[in-house]
């Protein structure tokens, strides 16, 4: 994270997980002059498609290859985390066996997010998963069905859930189709770093 000398600190913004897209450049976040945005993947060729969307829109972000469970940042050091469809990919569920896998530790994934984070920092989390599919990535079992069941796992790592909207029409249109898992976001989750 670069700061020119004598310039005023930035608010420092990571988005976890671009797919080679950055959120503000898919038109769903406006950017503020006093940001400095960071694009992160853990994949080369979303990098490079990075670096290219610097080039084609003249944007000043930088674009830095790490993984969620990884970040390459000092404690303390960032405003806001983004992450947009990250969690259908670290976990899915198979439509028909019901098994439900993981490719990475959600809970390990979110106390790095805790680490870098300022007290008060945000995570932003956007997805496509159904609610009930993302709190299987906290309990296999599936006894987990709503975000009051989640609060106590967030609350140890430091968290608080500052909002959670849920996209009715989205869900009940993909309970529907089922094997379309590329529609609408369903919802929206909000936590806050708790000060230490």
């Amino acid at each position: 994270m670069r700061e020119g000398h004598g310039e005023q600190p930035r608010k420092v913004i990571v988005e976890i997980g671009t797919g080679g897209i950055p959120y503000f450049i898919k038109g769903e976040r406006k950017r503020s002059p006093d940001e400095m945005y960071i694009a992160t993947d853990k994949d080369d060729t979303a990098i490079e498609m990075n670096k290219a969307y610097q080039v084609g829109y003249g944007t000043d972000f930088e674009s830095v290859k790490a993984e969620a469970e990884h970040l390459p940042y000092k404690d303390t050091s960032v405003d806001e985390l983004i992450y947009t469809n990250v969690f259908s990919l670290i976990g899915y569920q198979n439509i028909d066996t019901q098994y439900q896998t993981k490719h990475v530790d959600v809970m390990a994934m979110l106390r790095e997010a805790h680490r870098v984070l300022k007290d008060h920092g945000c995570v932003r989390i956007t997805e496509t998963l159904t609610p009930k599919d993302f709190y299987l990535l906290f309990d296999e079992e599936g006894e987990v069905d709503s975000v009051d069941d989640i609060r106590s796992e967030l609350a140890q790592i430091g968290f608080t859930v500052e909002s959670f909207t849920e996209d009715a029409a989205a869900v009940k249109q993909y309970d529907a189709l089922e094997e379309d898992h590329n529609i609408n976001e369903r919802f929206h989750l909000v936590l806050k770093k708790v000060p230490t």
